[in-house]
């Protein structure tokens, strides 16, 4: 099953896709316009024969955050194949991880807040093959 992650953000928001255990991060939108970010998703779900989404939400850290997300969800819901599932997963402290990882791999830290969104996507797809759903 091919499956899209998304670390959602009010600016940028990151994209990974994965199978069977696998992950590849995709480069991140910078937008707040909801309509171009839905756009854009139903471009990756087309181009990549997606079957399941998976949303990183804040459970235990940002309420403010996981209540975007969670009206995010909603937007979402109604803007792509109803066959696609959309499947939360807690997604606190994915981008500490994954700063912390780049950056000890000598990558600066410009560099790697260029790229922190799209290391979170990949940080949701991993938490959702290792463990508990959100919902």
């Amino acid at each position: 099953m091919r499956l899209l992650a998304i670390d959602y953000g009010d600016v940028t928001t990151g994209f990974a896709i994965g199978e069977a255990g696998t992950s590849l991060a995709l480069s991140e939108l910078r937008t707040k316009d909801t309509k171009t970010l839905i756009t854009h998703i139903n471009k990756i779900i087309d181009e990549e024969n997606i079957q399941k989404i998976i949303l990183g939400i804040p459970i235990s850290q940002n309420t403010k955050q996981a209540e975007k997300v969670i009206q995010f969800k909603s937007v979402l819901q109604k803007n792509i194949d109803s066959a696609i599932e959309i499947q939360d997963t807690d997604e606190s402290f994915t981008s500490k991880e994954a700063f912390a990882e780049e950056y000890t791999n000598f990558a600066g830290i410009k560099k790697t807040k260029k790229k922190l969104h799209r290391l979170s996507a990949e940080k949701i797809l991993e938490r959702y093959w290792l463990g508990p759903k959100a919902s």
